[in-house]
């Protein structure tokens, strides 16, 4: 099985700064097999951050992850020398899969109108949704004011996984901003859970926690 998870890795582009590119401008692999991915970019931090879904191995063991540019792209000079490599980012356990416990924690107070007007959050929501394994368990929470969960942790499969993308469609941009809140409940939902999976929190927000 394998341990896996949100892991962030920023190509190298050292002064180049490239933005409007989407998965299919880059190429991400775990030891060499190529694995399925999601890329969003950082504007405060001036850098693209991947959520990336581990591929079968053949063997267990620590693998190196490896995220670049594909060649030709966007008029890069050298395309294919921009890469980043995290030695033994991913570890490979034996035994059994491993499932993941995920819980997606959605920012959505009025900031998020100036700061995410296009709802990237949500896109990448869905995608995590998306690539989550049948076996995954999934949790969504959406934060304002307070915090709520608008889909309780279940295991994913063809209609929760539908559910819960529909259910991260109806997250707006009103109210105060309470990650604390947000984070708490997600705390609460993976303790509750009954598997001895892997647990990973998701916060998508602009990053101001403004409570009233």
């Amino acid at each position: 099985g394998t341990t896996r998870g949100p892991v962030p890795c920023a190509p190298g582009l050292g002064s180049q700064e490239i933005l409007s590119l989407t998965e299919a401008n880059f190429r991400v692999s775990v030891g060499e097999i190529p694995c399925t991915f999601t890329a969003v970019y950082d504007l405060q931090k001036g850098a693209y951050a991947f959520m990336v879904v581990s591929p079968p191995q053949t063997n267990a063991g620590a693998y190196d992850l490896t995220v670049g540019l594909r060649s030709p792209s966007c008029g890069c000079v050298a395309a294919e020398n921009l890469h980043s490599l995290q030695s033994q980012a991913i570890v490979y356990s034996s035994g059994s899969v491993s499932y993941v416990d995920y819980v997606l924690v959605i920012d959505g107070s009025g900031s998020m109108l100036t700061s995410d007007p296009l709802y990237i959050r949500l896109t990448v929501a869905q995608n995590v949704v998306e690539q989550a394994r049948d076996g995954d368990s999934l949790a969504v929470i959406r934060f304002v004011d307070t915090a709520d969960v608008i889909y309780p942790l279940s295991v994913v499969d063809p209609s929760t996984r539908q559910a819960m993308k529909d259910n991260i469609t109806t997250i707006g941009d009103m109210g105060s901003t309470f990650i604390l809140g947000g984070l708490q409940l997600a705390k609460a939902l993976l303790e509750q859970s009954t598997t001895q999976n892997p647990k990973v929190v998701v916060l998508l927000t602009d990053g101001t926690d403004v409570p009233d």
